[in-house]
């Protein structure tokens, strides 16, 4: 039988919140656009918007929900939206047809990685649920009780400690869409925004720095392409699945990651979000080198908006923007490192006041433990599994730079053309300057670096502000062919390899795990039956149980569990054993994990649950056990218990 119902439902979804949150997500960068353009008339801020926007709004939508609500914070960003189409209307970019063109096949290509299909009575859901369910959980948690954010993951007094910024817009789509967007669907609608902000943000970014060499359409063409490319991955993907028998559904995953725009715009986008917004405030600063100081406050606290809020969107990737904006003295003339530091620092104090009420949420949410930072030599192509541990260090650096340009693929062949063909592109604006520093700042804290906390969020983001560059570098070198026939045709095969990379994620993303050779993620969606009774159990939960009433599945049944991140609306005591990501202890998680793991085999008795709503599936060694009367919701594969006793 084929139902369609959820695929129905999430499309329509999708598409609600992708027209939202470009209207109500970018749009209000238009303000920030014209207050810019009154201190510097000459600049084209009206191609910036998109990126404004993305820069500045996720501190204010942060504040506005903890002071007014999520009501409130839809108010205002809804006033927003509409001083700037009444006043600002000019410095909202149209996109053409070409910039058209890519935003279609950008939401459809999210559309492919996300939307689930059910037919023929099973639910099939994308590999992107392994980080979507964290994504959905948190909008969720925003969307109906607001800020200070409370645990997702796992049921306790304390706030959550984590960087929810991005999460904050996506909870106001998914309050605007009034029941047709879901938290899933909102936070996928944010993604496209942001995806669009970044890709206008590199055009702009080219503009900037001088280094159009091409019509307005064809420079447009050319950003749509270079966004839709991945790096050589696929070369990574054949060579660990021969060596070592494992393939990867992710092209991503045969290393330690470096992903380009399609992969982290569509799994994580926060990241990107802060990307772009540290960005804006390097360009920011780099501009105030050389402004008039009674023209320099303003831009300064822009630049001190986009800290903020890179702070909240991306702990991560804020670190590593404090390392680049120390570093970049060492490109700067000398005589400019006062006016570096001055902006700097203004804009700094004017982020740190922003972020108090993050600050304190961090302090009080995550308990004490570790350092969140370590030290090492990156591990290149995880070939730990292949060699055993620990890696020779000297092995490892040898290996990182062959690593490296595998990773970046296209972005490697066009900054090495972009390097041949300098002397047709100035670097005499200072961000171009900067841009180095980023290069070298990303490559080496990449390199040095990586975050202790479950994974390395630190390495994998940081590498970003070495990405931009390439991809700028990428940019200018494809708007004119090189002379040289080899060149040409490295570069035509670059391209053709970077995009397969594109298109095999989206592709495998939908391959049902049970069809695929041995992956590392081999616990996805691996029954599609109770996969889609557990989405239909938990609709049926959202309309019947109360929104505040614990509902628990089984959290030692794999190591993630998912649908109830996706789709219920009930907090849970645990997720499972890897809960502690919003600041819970490990030892309380394992614990808490360990107990209801047990119910849920049958070692311990149900009573042991003290009342806890318990979704059990057929999976489950209790299944055998329930009496018909114990279930207040059953289906032949799911039941939902109304008390503790079997």
């Amino acid at each position: 039988m084929t139902d369609l119902t959820f695929f129905t439902a999430d499309l329509v979804g999708f598409a609600l919140a992708s027209a939202l949150a470009l209207v109500v997500l970018l749009a209000p960068g238009a303000l920030v656009a014209r207050l810019l353009a009154k201190t510097w008339p000459d600049a084209g801020w009206r191609d910036f918007t998109p990126a404004l926007a993305i820069a500045v709004y996720p501190v204010i939508d942060a504040l506005a929900i903890r002071l007014t609500g999520i009501e409130g914070a839809t108010i205002i960003r809804l006033c927003l939206v509409v001083a700037a189409f009444a006043t600002a209307r000019d410095m909202i970019p149209v996109p053409g047809r070409v910039a058209a063109f890519g935003i279609v096949l950008w939401w459809l290509y999210l559309a492919v990685v996300y939307v689930d299909f059910d037919i023929n009575g099973g639910l099939y859901q994308s590999v992107t649920v392994l980080d979507l369910v964290k994504h959905s959980a948190v909008v969720s948690e925003i969307a109906m009780h607001g800020l200070p954010l409370r645990d997702p993951f796992y049921a306790r007094d304390a706030v959550a400690g984590y960087y929810h910024y991005f999460y904050d817009g996506a909870a106001i789509i998914e309050f605007l869409g009034a029941g047709i967007v879901d938290s899933r669907m909102a936070f996928v609608g944010s993604g496209f925004a942001v995806g669009i902000a970044t890709a206008s943000f590199l055009r702009a970014l080219v503009v900037e720095l001088g280094w159009q060499r091409a019509t307005n359409q064809r420079l447009t063409a050319i950003v749509v392409l270079v966004c839709c490319l991945g790096g050589f991955d696929l070369i990574g993907v054949a060579f660990r699945w021969f060596a070592l028998g494992k393939f990867e559904q992710n092209p991503e995953w045969w290393d330690d990651e470096i992903s380009f725009l399609p992969t982290t715009a569509s799994w994580v986008p926060h990241h990107l979000a802060a990307v772009v917004a540290c960005f804006v405030a390097l360009l920011l600063f780099a501009k105030l080198l050389d402004a008039h100081r009674k023209r320099a406050v303003i831009p300064a606290m822009i630049a001190g908006l986009a800290m903020s809020s890179a702070f909240g969107l991306s702990i991560w990737i804020t670190i590593g923007a404090s390392v680049i904006c120390l570093l970049s003295l060492r490109f700067l003339p000398r005589e400019n490192w006062r006016g570096w530091i001055v902006s700097l620092m203004f804009a700094a104090v004017c982020a740190l006041l922003l972020s108090i009420p993050q600050l304190r949420d961090l302090v009080q949410g995550r308990s004490g433990g570790e350092f969140p930072l370590a030290t090492w030599i990156r591990e290149p192509a995880r070939i730990g599994e292949w060699i055993g541990d620990p890696v020779n260090p000297l092995l490892a650096l040898l290996l990182a730079p062959i690593v490296w340009l595998v990773e970046f693929g296209p972005f490697a062949v066009g900054a090495w053309l972009f390097y041949r063909q300098r002397e047709n592109f100035s670097t005499e604006h200072k961000f171009a300057r900067i841009l180095i520093a980023c290069t070298v700042g990303g490559l080496m804290m990449n390199l040095l670096l990586c975050s202790a906390i479950i994974n390395n969020d630190f390495g994998w983001r940081v590498i970003w502000f070495a990405q931009l560059p390439t991809m700028l570098a990428t940019i200018a070198v494809l708007q004119a062919c090189p002379t040289s026939q080899n060149s040409r045709r490295l570069l035509i095969a670059s391209l053709a390899l970077g995009m397969a990379t594109t298109v095999f994620a989206a592709i495998f993303a939908r391959i049902p795990v049970t069809r695929l050779p041995e992956t590392s993620i081999s616990y996805i969606n691996v029954d599609p039956q109770i996969d889609l009774e557990l989405r239909r159990a938990y609709a049926w939960a959202n309309s019947h149980i109360p929104a505040d009433a614990l509902l628990q599945h089984n959290p030692a049944s794999a190591p993630r569990a998912f649908a109830f991140g996706l789709y219920s609306r009930n907090p849970v005591m645990t997720a499972d054993y890897e809960a502690d990501l919003f600041g819970a202890t490990k030892d309380e998680v394992r614990a808490r994990t360990y107990f209801f793991g047990e119910i849920f085999a049958g070692i311990r008795p149900v009573a042991e649950a003290n009342n806890i709503h318990l979704i059990v599936t057929a999976r489950d060694p209790l299944w055998p056990e329930l009496s018909p009367s114990t279930c207040i919701y059953k289906t032949q594969r799911v039941c939902i218990t109304g008390s503790s006793k079997p």
